[in-house]
C-alpha cells in the first residue's frame, strides 16, 4: 500500500517527478509539465476551479479535490488522481455517486501548443489530417471519440516534440474533443480540450485520459505510441496472424476493390482481367454458385454486400435483411423517438436503425441461407462501423455506447471468425481492427465530400468538386497517414465507393492520378467501378487507364500489404514530396522506401549513385521485393515496375534501357512457371522489345529456348525462332503478334 504524504493545503504548488517529466500542480487550477528529455515546458490554460486538498501519495502520484466544469456551466465536485507513468500523465476523475445525472464535462484545463508552427493531429473519419494551429475555422469543432475520430486520441506536434491526448479504456466510448482557441504569447492557437459525455445520462464510471509526451519524432512517434497501446490492449492483430486462421486473407494483397461487375458478363470480365495481368481482385456482386466458384478458382475474392443497421418498416418493397423486423426492433433516443438510418435518394423510403443488440440474431438467420446458394469467401458489412456508437433507451433492449460497441463486435466476430469469411466493412474504427480484414473509406475523408457520394452520384462538372474536398479531403499538405502508421499491417484500406480511384475521372482526371500516388505512398490498393461510374471495362481507353492504376499500386501492395508503415516524412518544406517506409515486423531490416511527388515542380532524387527526376505524381520505390519508378527522361515520363516475378516497362515513346529490357513502348513481362515467361505488348505503337531473360531466370538456356505467339485467349498458336543478340538479349518479333510465351 502506498504511503500517503499529506501536503499542507495552504501550499500553492505540488510537484510530481520522475526521470522523464516534472509536473507542477497549482492551487489555482493550472499545471505545468516539463519534458526533461527535450527541455520543453508545457503550460496549461487558465484553471476552471481551484485544486483543493492536494495530497501527494508518492513522488509520482497525487490526489486532489476540484470541480468538473460542464458544458452547460454547471460544476460537479470530484476527486481527481494524477499519476506520472514514465513519459505519460494519467488523469482520472471520480465522483461519490456514479448514478448522478450530468452534462458533458471536462476535468482539467487544456495544454495549448507551444508555438504557432504546430499542428493538431486528428484521426478524423479518414486516414488523418494535420490542422495548423492557426486555422481558426476549426474553433468550436466537436470531435467525438465514438464517432468523428477513428482512434480515440488527438495530437499536438511541431514536427519534432509534442503529445498525444488519449481517452483511456472505457472513456474512449464516451469521449469528446473540442478544439478551441487559447491565448499563447499574444497569439490565439487552436487547442484540444478533453471532454467526457454522460453514459446513459449518468456519470457512470471513473473517467480517464492520458497525456503521452514525445520528445522527438513528431506525428510518427505519436502514432507509434498508440500502436504500442493498441497492442498492449489486444486490439492490434496483424493480417499475418489473421491469415493463419483464414488463408484467403492472403488474396487481399494486391487486390483492387471492384464494384459494378454485375453490369458485365462476369465470366468474360474475369477472364479478360486475368489475361490483362490482374492477378488478384476483390469482386463484389451476387451470382450463381458455379460463377462464384469460377471467380474463386482464379484466385479472386468474391464479396457480398450486407447491412444490419438499416431496417425499413415503411412498406413491403424491401428485401431481406432490410425488412426483417419491426419498429420495436429499432434503437430509441432518450426522448422516446427512434434513430433514423438511410434515406433513399427520392426521399420515399427512410430506414430506422436496428438496435445493435438484435443485429446478430438477424445475421444468423440470413447469412447461412445465402451461403448455401452463393458460396462467397468475402462479406462486406455496410454501416456497422461507419456510424457513431449510440445509446438505446428502449426498455426491451437498452444499451450504452460501450454495449453498442460490444454488440457490433459480436456481429463482426460471427461473420469473420465463426463463418470464416474475409470480413470487410464501411469505414474503420480502432475497436474492430482485431476482427475486420479490410475497410472501405479509410483512404477518403467523407466529411469533405462536396457531392452526394453516398448516393453514387458523381459530379457532372469540375466546379462541383469543392475547395473543402481539394484542401482537406485530397490535399496532400494536410492529409497525414495516422491510421496507416498504426494499423497498416492489420487491415487493408480502400477508398469510399463514392470517392473511388475513378469516380471523379470524367470531370477531373488529374485527381485519379493523385489518388494513385496516395495509394503508393500509403501502401494501399485502389477501388474501381468497372461500369459507367468509373473506369468502364468495356471502354478500351478507360480499361487502359484502369490497368495503369492497377500496375503502379497493386504490384507494390502485393509486396508490402502485410508490412508495418514504420515512417512518414516530408522531404520538402512545402510538403509536396513525401516519403514512407515499410518493413515486416518480424524482419525490420527489410525496408521498402516509397517517395512520391505531389507538386508541379520536378523533384531530383539521388539513390545508389543515380539521379531520378520525379515529375508531378511521379514516384520512386525500392525494397527487397520491388523496385518501381515514374521519372522524367529527356522530358518524357518513363515508368518501371519490377518484382520477383513481374516487370512492366513504359519507355514513353523513345528507346530506353531498363536493364532487363530495352524498348520504346510498353511491355509487361511475367514469370509464370519454372520455365515460362509471358510477354505482353501493352501499347500497339511499340516498335522494339529486347529481353534479357537471364535477369529473370538464372537457369535460362538460349539453346533450348522457344518463343510462342499467343492468341487473344492466351492459347499458343505459332512457334517462332528466338533470335539472340550479342548482349544476350532476345529480340521479340513484334510484327508477328502482341502476346508471347518464352519456354526453355
Amino acid at each position: 500500500m502506498e504511503k500517503m504524504i499529506v501536503m499542507n493545503t495552504s501550499s500553492t504548488t505540488l510537484v510530481l517527478e520522475n526521470d522523464y517529466l516534472e509536473l507542477s500542480i497549482n492551487y489555482d487550477g493550472t499545471y505545468i509539465i516539463k519534458d526533461k528529455r527535450a527541455d520543453i515546458v508545457w503550460r496549461s490554460a487558465s484553471g476552471y476551479a481551484p485544486f483543493k486538498e492536494m495530497r501527494k501519495l508518492s513522488n509520482t502520484k497525487a490526489f486532489l479535490q476540484t470541480d468538473l466544469l460542464q458544458l452547460n456551466g454547471g460544476r460537479i465536485p470530484a476527486q481527481v488522481f494524477i499519476e506520472l507513468e514514465n513519459d505519460e500523465v494519467i488523469v482520472e476523475a471520480k465522483v461519490d455517486n456514479l448514478e448522478m445525472s450530468i452534462n458533458t464535462f471536462t476535468i482539467l484545463p487544456p495544454l495549448p501548443p507551444i508555438d504557432s508552427q504546430s499542428y493538431l493531429l486528428i484521426p478524423f473519419y479518414s486516414n488523418g489530417i494535420a490542422i495548423p494551429v492557426s486555422e481558426k475555422q476549426f474553433a468550436g469543432w466537436h470531435w467525438t471519440t465514438y464517432g468523428a475520430l477513428d482512434m480515440p486520441w488527438v495530437g499536438v506536434t511541431n514536427g519534432d516534440f509534442g503529445y498525444m491526448l488519449l481517452w483511456d479504456g472505457r472513456s474512449a466510448d464516451d469521449g469528446l474533443c473540442i478544439t478551441n482557441l487559447v491565448h499563447v504569447d499574444s497569439e490565439e492557437l487552436l487547442t484540444p480540450f478533453a471532454y467526457h459525455e454522460p453514459t446513459m445520462q449518468k456519470f457512470g464510471y471513473p473517467r480517464r485520459i492520458r497525456y503521452i509526451f514525445v520528445s522527438e519524432g513528431g506525428h510518427v512517434a505519436i502514432c507509434k505510441r498508440y500502436r504500442a497501446y493498441a497492442k498492449r490492449h489486444g486490439f492490434l492483430v496483424t493480417l499475418k496472424e489473421k491469415a493463419k486462421r483464414k488463408p484467403a486473407i492472403g488474396l487481399l494483397a494486391g487486390a483492387p476493390d471492384v464494384w459494378g461487375a454485375n453490369a458485365l458478363n462476369i465470366v468474360q470480365f474475369c477472364r479478360e482481367a486475368r489475361a490483362a495481368g490482374i492477378k488478384r481482385m476483390l469482386i463484389n456482386g451476387v451470382w450463381q454458385a458455379e460463377i462464384i466458384d469460377f471467380i474463386k478458382a482464379l484466385g479472386y475474392l468474391s464479396g457480398r454486400y450486407d447491412n444490419y443497421e438499416d431496417l425499413y418498416v415503411c412498406c413491403d418493397k424491401h428485401r431481406p435483411p432490410f425488412n426483417m423486423g419491426n419498429i420495436e426492433d429499432t434503437a430509441m433516443k432518450p426522448d422516446g423517438t427512434r434513430y433514423l438510418g438511410w434515406e433513399t435518394w427520392d426521399k420515399k423510403h427512410v430506414a430506422y436503425k436496428r438496435c445493435s443488440l438484435l443485429q446478430l440474431d438477424v445475421a444468423k438467420k440470413y447469412i447461412p441461407e445465402q451461403l448455401k446458394d452463393h458460396p462467397h469467401n468475402t462479406w462486406f458489412l455496410d454501416v456497422t462501423t461507419a456510424t457513431p456508437l449510440i445509446e438505446c433507451y428502449d426498455p426491451r433492449h437498452p444499451h450504452s455506447r460501450t454495449e453498442d460497441r460490444e454488440a457490433k463486435r459480436r456481429l463482426a466476430k460471427y461473420v469473420g471468425e465463426e463463418l470464416g469469411l474475409v470480413l470487410g466493412g464501411e469505414h474503420g474504427r480502432w475497436w474492430g481492427v482485431d476482427i475486420y480484414d479490410y475497410w472501405e473509406g479509410m483512404m477518403s475523408c467523407n466529411p469533405a465530400f462536396t457531392w452526394p457520394a453516398g448516393y453514387l452520384r458523381p459530379p457532372q462538372k469540375r466546379e462541383e468538386i469543392g475547395e473543402k474536398y481539394l484542401k482537406w479531403g485530397l490535399g496532400h499538405k494536410y492529409r497525414v497517414p495516422l491510421w496507416e502508421l498504426v494499423f497498416h499491417d492489420c487491415v487493408v484500406s480502400y477508398w469510399y465507393w463514392g470517392d473511388s480511384t475513378d469516380f471523379l475521372y470524367r470531370v477531373a482526371p488529374e485527381l485519379s492520378d493523385k489518388k494513385d500516388v496516395f495509394n503508393i505512398l500509403y501502401g494501399t490498393p485502389p477501388m474501381f467501378w468497372v461500369n459507367k461510374l468509373g473506369f468502364t471495362w468495356t471502354d478500351p481507353k478507360l480499361r487502359k487507364r484502369l490497368l495503369q492504376s492497377y500496375r503502379i499500386t497493386c504490384k507494390l501492395h502485393e509486396q508490402i500489404a502485410f508490412d508495418e508503415m514504420i515512417s512518414h516524412e516530408y522531404l520538402t518544406p512545402d510538403r509536396d514530396v513525401q516519403r514512407t517506409l515499410f518493413a515486416p515486423t518480424d524482419n525490420p531490416q527489410e525496408v521498402t522506401e516509397v517517395i512520391v511527388n505531389f507538386g508541379e515542380k520536378p523533384y531530383a532524387l539521388k539513390r545508389k549513385g543515380k539521379e531520378y527526376v520525379l515529375p508531378q505524381f511521379g514516384f520512386y520505390v525500392h525494397g527487397p521485393r520491388i523496385t518501381q519508378y515514374r521519372i522524367l527522361v529527356e522530358g518524357r515520363e518513363v515508368t518501371y515496375i519490377k518484382t520477383n516475378d513481374y516487370i512492366f516497362c513504359d519507355a514513353g515513346g523513345k528507346e530506353y534501357d531498363f536493364g532487363v529490357c530495352i524498348t520504346d513502348g510498353q511491355v509487361s513481362i511475367e514469370v509464370e512457371g519454372e520455365h515460362y515467361i509471358r510477354i505482353v505488348i501493352e501499347d500497339p505503337k511499340t516498335r522494339k522489345v529486347l529481353l534479357r531473360p537471364q535477369m529473370l531466370a538464372k537457369d535460362f538456356d538460349f539453346e533450348r529456348a522457344k518463343l510462342r505467339i499467343l492468341n487473344e485467349r492466351g492459347v499458343p498458336v505459332v512457334l517462332v525462332r528466338t533470335i539472340q543478340t550479342k548482349e544476350d538479349y532476345i529480340e521479340i518479333p513484334l510484327a508477328r503478334g502482341k502476346k508471347f510465351i518464352l519456354i526453355w
